[in-house]
């Protein structure tokens, strides 16, 4: 991701709480028109939900295309990633490594196709080969094979907020 579509909190090495404003900073710059998603993990996206019952307003939810309650911010849509880990580590004020320290990142994205956003890519279609019967349980083992990836076509299409301290109250 280039730097341009960067959002950092914290500063040197040391996170900090997310400032809702850093996050509206990120969302724009997602271009053109607004994004389509607010990636996160689960324990950012129950911060942003106490900030609006602390704030004394309603966090709005709606209805989403499975019939399940989904949040939004700003009328986009909060997807919640449970492999968004709560240990990247910042070196000056930057985004460094997944591991080895205790903050967070948001992801801002806008989907699409044909050069318009990020999507999803596969090779073929899921592919199912019979492994045999287990010779410990009366059970038979499949192999199940998808080779799918993610790509990025337009760099504007996704922006990043990190350095975020995932134990902090959001502050406004």
């Amino acid at each position: 991701m280039p730097s341009g579509q960067q959002v950092h909190e914290g500063s040197g090495a040391t996170g900090s709480a997310l400032n809702m404003s850093k996050l509206d900073q990120a969302i724009d710059l997602v271009k053109p028109g607004r994004p389509q998603a607010l990636i996160m993990n689960k324990t950012m996206a129950r911060l942003i939900r106490a900030y609006y019952r602390g704030a004394g307003a309603s966090f709005h939810m709606e209805r989403g295309e499975d019939g399940k309650l989904m949040a939004l911010y700003g009328g986009v849509p909060i997807l919640v990633n449970d492999w968004i880990v709560e240990t990247e580590t910042i070196a000056s004020s930057i985004y460094s490594a997944k591991t080895g320290g205790a903050t967070t990142s948001i992801f801002v994205a806008k989907f699409g196709e044909d050069e318009k956003g990020v999507t999803g890519l596969q090779n073929g279609t899921i592919q199912k080969e019979d492994i045999g019967k287990l010779e410990t349980k009366d059970a038979k083992r499949w192999r199940l094979k998808w080779y799918c990836g993610l790509a990025l076509f337009v760099t504007l299409a996704l922006a990043r907020i990190d350095g975020i301290d995932p134990t902090a109250a959001v502050v406004a």
